[in-house]
C-alpha cells in the first residue's frame, strides 16, 4: 500500500524537487508537511548513521582489523561519512553516477548469492544450499545466541527503506510524475 501510496502522490500533479517532503506538504498542507518533513530529516540522519556503521563493522571484520583498537569501527564510519559528503556536496551528477556504481556493485553480490544456491561444494560447513529441510528448519523463528525479535528488526528495517530513494531523487528526474511510479512498482516486483 506504501508503493501505491507514494505513486498516487506523486502522479497527482506537478512534481517538482523536494522528494518526499514535497510530495508529503503539497498532500497534507504546509503545517502537517513541515512537521512531517523535519521527522523525515531526521530519519535520514539516523538512517545514514546506521548504514555508515554497519558498512564499517563489516568493513573492519572483511579486511582483517579484528585485533585492531576499539576505535576502528568509528574511525572507519567517520571516513565513510567524509567521502559519502564530498560526493553529495560535488552535486547530482557525481551523486548520480555514484549510485549507479553502487548499483551495479550491489547486483553483482546479489548475482553471486543466487549463483552460490546452486555452486555448492560437500566441503562447505553450515550450507545446505536450496533443500525443503532447510527451509522448514528455518520458516520458524529460532533466535540463538544474543540474538532476539529487536536485533533482527534493527538490522532488516534499515534494508527495506529504501521505498523513498526514488521520491527523494525528484528533483533529477526528466518526468517525475512518470517515472516514480513505474520506477517504484517495478522495483516492489522484482
Amino acid at each position: 500500500s506504501t508503493v501505491l501510496s507514494l505513486s498516487a502522490l506523486s502522479s497527482n500533479g506537478l512534481l517538482k524537487g523536494g522528494g518526499a517532503y514535497y510530495l508529503v506538504s503539497r498532500a497534507l498542507g504546509p503545517e502537517l508537511g513541515g512537521a512531517i518533513g523535519v521527522i523525515f530529516y531526521a530519519a535520514n540522519i539516523s538512517g545514514c548513521v546506521v548504514y555508515l556503521l554497519g558498512f564499517a563493522e563489516e568493513f573492519v571484520d572483511v579486511a582483517g582489523f579484528v585485533d585492531s583498537t576499539p576505535w576502528a569501527h568509528t574511525v572507519t564510519a567517520l571516513i565513510a561519512l567524509m567521502v559519502v559528503t564530498v560526493v553529495c556536496l560535488s552535486g547530482p551528477s557525481l551523486y548520480a553516477k555514484t549510485a549507479v556504481g553502487i548499483f551495479i556493485g550491489m547486483m553483482a553480490c546479489l548475482f553471486t548469492v543466487l549463483i552460490s544456491f546452486f555452486a555448492q561444494t560437500h566441503d562447505t560447513e553450515g550450507f545446505t544450499g536450496l533443500h525443503p529441510s532447510t527451509f522448514s528448519q528455518n520458516v520458524q523463528p529460532n533466535y540463538t545466541g544474543p540474538n532476539d525479535f529487536a536485533v533482527v528488526f534493527s538490522i532488516l528495517f534499515p534494508a527495506v527503506t529504501g521505498i523513498m530513494a526514488g521520491a527523494n531523487m525528484s528533483g533529477q528526474l526528466q518526468e517525475p510524475a512518470k517515472s516514480i511510479p513505474i520506477g517504484t512498482l517495478v522495483a516492489t516486483l522484482l
